[in-house]
């Protein structure tokens, strides 16, 4: 029965009336589901955000940027305070920040 049911899907997934209908209607589940698991790893606490201060994710001010902190020190000295004790397992020290913070 299942296999029956997931010839189904293929069979709608591939034609090309329905297909991307379905196809996008399949990522939006999917998205939704991994966005609730992230809601939920971070409500069970398994998931902790550390202030990283002025410092973004990517790009020419991210972790590694050549663009120098507000305070004229280069990106890397703000950041590998932060990941060093990550990496090397001594992060009890780190202060969280985010929702559901201890700090």
């Amino acid at each position: 029965m299942i296999n029956l049911r997931n010839l189904f899907q293929v069979a709608v997934s591939v034609d090309h009336r329905y297909g991307p209908f379905y196809n996008l209607g399949q990522a939006e589940n999917v998205r939704d589901a991994l966005l609730a698991y992230g809601y939920r790893a971070v409500r069970q606490g398994r998931i902790t955000r550390l202030a990283m201060g002025p410092v973004a994710h990517n790009g020419a001010s991210g972790y590694f940027g050549p663009v120098p902190l507000p305070d004229g020190r280069p990106r890397i000295d703000q950041t590998l305070p932060t990941i060093v004790p990550l990496i090397t397992g001594q992060a009890a020290d780190l202060q969280e920040t985010g929702p559901g913070k201890r700090a």
